[in-house]
């Protein structure tokens, strides 16, 4: 696929004068993101077909950055009556509201079960306080946003592009959302906006959504956001069945957040997604996020230019620390990279520590600290004990590398360098954000006494051990997990 003159170029025999043009997709993936556009028109060109895209999505489309453009990009045509011809394949024409469905073998439409979603939001809580949501089971929520006006970028973009959540709790204090299951849903799974604060999803089991799993500060605002959300002990897989730009995972601006001790697998782009944006959160206080004890696998499975667990913006304070990333493989079709990375600090991170965590893929690089034009990351921290490979863009942040023979005994060995090192990488964050810093010593010495007496050389296994769902909530996830994914749809791109 090509993009010029605000029109999209593929093969010529791709297309067809297909009856309902108008209501035929195209649907794209771009790097990091993806477009859904309705198809205005087309015209043949030599052995290409000129595909002219509906508005808003044409404008937003040829607005997005130019390197989105390059040939190559993965597509398929969507919602096509003349493309109905394999088992399991619908088509909705939206001009007569009828769904025309080839059965599979052994189903029997006279008996069936056949549910169409209607409702986009299945619950919504606004301003409520002091609230437990227990045992819970949210399925079939519908959005038709992109039928009607497509849809271009994934949760890294603005406002408009965002998907919407089935369970939306706005402004709310002191919420426990737990062992509840989300599945089946037509856009994002459990989202706290706005002024949330103090509130807790722990033990859920969120699995085949169309887009993120669980989303904090949906609606991007700078000026209102989400504080204190914990994120701890859930199930969270085969998201971005329809939309792959999303993320297992996403909280783009917030503040004091933790996300710890979930399982998070099958997801089309990044497992993790914090941050968003390539500014600095400059009217954030106390901006910070910590992901940690997380078992992270199967990520990445088609996108490309994100990872395992993936920060974007400056986030003083924040830990990345002993995560279990593994079972991940590139899918070959990025046009930029040649393989998948497990943490990747993007768009002027900073003020971000990552420490002991496993990460267990295929190369070149498994820790990027990245270098975006003039937005690099910078005045971050990585301790790293020889088991992954980092590659630092900027040359602006600190690596303490104890070379693999045991992060305890490197640090005695070579304590004097290390030490100016650590001096390093408090003046830095000092000098950048002007507070914490005594604190954040003290947080990153405790880290490393930790490790040296934690840790035998060369042995992860505790990581590995501790990562993912805790025992307490083990039984009753898998059991529920096992019951939804029985019964989970296939995504297009499968």
């Amino acid at each position: 696929m090509e993009s010029n003159d605000k029109a999209i170029y593929i093969e010529a025999d791709k297309i067809a004068n297909f009856q309902n043009l108008n209501q035929v997709e195209i649907h794209v993936l771009m790097s990091w993101s993806e477009a859904e556009l309705r198809i205005q028109s087309f015209s043949i060109v030599g052995d290409l077909a000129a595909i002219y895209p509906q508005e808003p999505e044409a404008t937003n489309l040829f607005t997005m950055p130019l390197y989105l453009y390059a040939p190559g990009h993965p597509y398929f045509i969507d919602n096509a009556m003349e493309l109905l011809d394999s088992p399991g394949e619908w088509y909705l024409n939206t001009s007569t509201d009828e769904v025309f469905y080839m059965p599979r073998e052994g189903e029997d439409l006279s008996s069936a079960e056949v549910v169409a979603p209607v409702v986009e939001r299945l619950l919504s809580m606004q301003g409520t306080h002091n609230v437990t949501l227990y045992g819970i089971t949210f399925e079939h929520s519908s959005w038709m946003g992109p039928s009607y006006q497509g849809r271009v970028g994934g949760e890294r973009n603005a406002v408009p592009n965002a998907t919407p959540t089935a369970v939306y709790l706005n402004a709310v204090n002191s919420i426990r959302f737990e062992r509840n299951t989300l599945t089946r849903l037509g856009a994002s799974g459990l989202g706290f906006d706005s002024t949330s604060s103090d509130s807790v999803a722990i033990g859920n089991v969120i699995t085949d959504v169309s887009a993120s799993g669980i989303v904090i500060n949906e609606s991007m605002d700078l000026q209102s956001y989400p504080d204190g959300i914990k994120i701890q002990n859930n199930y969270v897989a085969y998201t971005g069945r329809d939309y792959e730009g999303t993320q297992g995972i996403c909280s783009t601006f917030a503040s004091n957040g933790l996300i710890e001790h979930n399982e998070v697998a099958y997801t089309p782009y990044s497992a993790i997604g914090i941050g968003s944006g390539f500014a600095k959160f400059s009217t954030l206080d106390n901006q910070s996020t910590t992901t940690q004890y997380n078992n992270i696998h199967h990520y990445m499975e088609l996108l490309e230019d994100g990872g395992g667990v993936y920060y974007r913006r400056e986030q003083p304070g924040s830990f990345i620390r002993e995560n279990y990333l593994h079972d991940s493989q590139y899918s070959g079709l990025g046009i930029y990279s040649d393989g998948i990375v497990g943490i990747y600090l993007d768009d002027g991170s900073a003020g971000i520590t990552i420490v002991n965590n496993v990460i267990e893929i295929p190369g070149p690089y498994n820790v990027i600290l990245s270098s975006c034009s003039a937005v690099c990351s910078r005045d971050n921290t990585v301790i790293n004990e020889g088991a992954y490979t980092i590659q630092d863009h900027s040359g602006l942040n600190t690596i303490l590398d104890g070379a693999g023979d045991g992060l305890g005994r490197a640090l005695r060995r070579h304590f004097r360098s290390f030490a100016q090192l650590l001096d390093r990488a408090i003046d830095r964050f000092a000098r950048r954000f002007g507070r914490g810093d005594v604190a954040r010593l003290q947080i990153l010495e405790r880290l490393i006494d930790g490790a040296s007496r934690r840790f035998a050389p060369g042995n992860w296994d505790p990581v590995k051990a501790n990562a993912g769902i805790e025992p307490a909530y083990q039984g009753r996830i898998r059991h529920q997990a096992e019951s939804t994914l029985r019964r989970r749809t296939q995504p297009r791109w499968r």
